[in-house]
């Protein structure tokens, strides 16, 4: 608390107040959206997600210049100095800037994943959707609609009870409000926008060449992206050669090694198998794709791993 009081109190320098009052100026005024942006934040293997702070519908120079001083301040929030600790991160190399976007007075807004975030499905995309501004949604006030989409064609809905959504004040600044009874279970996006708004993600996901958490607003029937970052909690995918769809089977998990292995350990299973050892992760799977192709193979592989693995020969036997 001591250190965020004394990074608001601190002026900002001269130069700094002068470059953003000339692109306010530039910019015509209006309502911005101020974002932190730390250093540490979207790795591989942390996000840093929502740590620190974000401050929407902010009026006025004066205004601006205050909350970009909030928002370097955010980033000694007592949640992000325990996720640091956490992850093994130095306080003192972690650096955050901030970023002034244009406010969209958004009447729907959301997040996207291109890869389902609970199945890890590469080809499902996962779409959050509320009323209104995003904010009661990241903050976890407001239980989202969801919706699957595989290959342009909605998979799944679910349709949640949306009872508070948060606007924008004519003054700066927002407010959260109880959604009407009539509205609450009302279907956010259509099925149209629903199919677009998929199709505009992977458009997304093609130009990064990673799937993708977007974060999307709808304002006047257009759909807005204020944000995307990679997919942090994807387990990386063997490499292939062909592009199709395989089935690998881990030979840690057979040897009940879930770890990781060594270089060493991955060298020494190379020499011994008999199969081609692909790598993900640091781990060590067996192409199972051919020999399930086939009804012999499949029949020698699911009945020897039916003995060792049930719960492997469980998932696999559904193929």
């Amino acid at each position: 608390l001591q250190i965020r009081n004394g990074i608001e109190r601190a002026e900002i320098a001269e130069e700094i107040k002068e470059a953003v009052k000339s692109a306010h100026s530039n910019a015509g005024g209006g309502a911005y959206a101020v974002r932190s942006s730390a250093t540490a934040e979207d790795l591989p293997h942390a996000s840093f997600a929502g740590q620190q702070d974000t401050y929407l519908n902010i009026k006025g120079i004066e205004a601006i210049l205050k909350h970009i001083s909030k928002c370097w301040a955010s980033l000694f929030t007592e949640r992000a100095v325990i996720y640091r600790i956490q992850n093994g991160f130095d306080h003192r190399k972690v650096q955050l800037s901030v970023v002034i976007q244009q406010m969209v007075f958004s009447e729907a807004s959301g997040i996207l994943f291109t890869a389902d975030p609970i199945t890890s499905n590469r080809k499902v995309t996962s779409i959050d959707a509320s009323f209104a501004l995003g904010e009661a949604l990241v903050s976890g006030t407001v239980s989202a609609d969801n919706y699957k989409v595989r290959e342009g064609a909605i998979v799944q809905k679910t349709i949640s009870d949306k009872k508070t959504a948060v606007y924008s004040l004519e003054s700066g600044g927002t407010e959260a409000r109880e959604v009407e009874a009539g509205c609450r279970k009302k279907q956010t996006l259509s099925d149209e926008q629903i199919i677009q708004l998929e199709k505009l993600g992977r458009r997304i996901e093609a130009h990064f060449g990673f799937p993708q958490d977007i974060e999307w607003c709808l304002a006047d029937g257009e759909f807005f992206f204020v944000q995307s970052r990679p997919v942090t909690t994807l387990f990386p995918l063997p490499k292939q050669s062909d592009g199709k769809l395989r089935v690998y089977m881990s030979v840690g998990h057979q040897q009940m090694m879930t770890e990781p292995i060594n270089p060493l350990g991955i060298s020494f299973f190379g020499l011994i198998s008999d199969y081609e050892l692909t790598i993900a992760g640091g781990r060590l799977f067996i192409d199972l794709t051919h020999d399930l192709a086939s009804a012999i193979g499949r029949k020698i592989v699911l009945g020897t791993m039916g003995k060792n693995d049930p719960l492997m020969y469980s998932a696999i036997s559904k193929f």
